[in-house]
């Protein structure tokens, strides 16, 4: 089974390079990789080239967007695999990543993320072991209904762990609108959650990069954002009303008692 691995990129060469190459090392190989630039000034697309494997694609936009979705979207529509991953140009992989996913997805699951750890600036890395768990019994054990409203209250969905059927994907993409930049993610896994088959691996998969030019950094921000999401949500049923009250209230109370 092809994967296609979708990376967003803007002049972050160092960071690409370990991304790509911890992705090279999965001991799960059928995959391609789609490097799309936005934009990059620097000599990405030179040191990408210097790896001369043909799994390894570089796409350039025609300007610079200045956020990812774009990006995104443009690696889905060039994608050759039944399945897409995605990985953020500054995030790592463990070589066993595609292994375990794929072994999941062959247990009927169509849309499988996991946990992982943190690369802070001192090289340390660590992780939430009690978070990763209390994620994995309320996605796993729960009633997918009731699940679902756990995505109102938080994101435990973080993009570079996601492995999920193209056929669900391609058929909303993700929000190009400027207004929903570093939010567009959680837009898009909340309407992909209520229509597929998910599972939520607790093993630490991914190694989040922890930096200053993080576009998530601004933590009121981030909550604003996430308020606008649901603000902008539109509910097909009743626990899907439900679902959007109960996200407005919470972030819009988060922000009250931040501010």
């Amino acid at each position: 089974m092809l994967i296609s691995i979708i990376i967003p990129t803007y002049n972050r060469v160092s960071f690409l390079l370990d991304c790509v190459n911890s992705i090279l090392n999965q001991t799960y190989t059928e995959f391609e990789i789609i490097i799309v630039s936005d934009g990059s000034t620097d000599n990405s697309k030179e040191e990408i080239a210097k790896l001369n494997d043909s799994r390894v694609n570089f796409i350039e936009l025609d300007k610079n967007y200045g956020y990812p979705a774009k990006a995104r979207n443009e690696g889905i529509k060039l994608s050759k695999g039944d399945f897409i991953a995605f990985c953020d140009d500054d995030d790592l992989w463990t070589e066993d990543k595609l292994k375990k996913q794929i072994e999941l997805i062959n247990r009927d699951y169509s849309f499988v993320f996991s946990g992982y750890k943190y690369l802070d600036k001192s090289k340390s890395i660590f992780y939430k072991f009690y978070l990763n768990f209390i994620v994995s019994i309320i996605i796993n054990v729960l009633h997918p209904k009731l699940s679902y409203f756990f995505l109102s209250i938080t994101s435990p969905i973080v993009n570079s762990s996601v492995l999920v059927k193209k056929s669900l994907i391609s058929k909303i993409m993700f929000n190009e609108s400027f207004c929903f930049r570093a939010s567009e993610d959680y837009q898009l896994w909340i309407q992909i959650y209520d229509t597929s088959k998910p599972y939520y691996t607790k093993d630490e998969l991914v190694i989040y990069r922890i930096h200053e030019n993080n576009i998530s950094n601004n933590f009121i921000a981030n909550l604003e954002r996430c308020l606008l999401v649901f603000k902008n949500f539109i509910p097909k049923n009743l626990n899907q009303r439900l679902f959007k009250i109960l996200g407005v209230f919470f972030y819009s109370l988060r922000i009250r008692l931040k501010k």
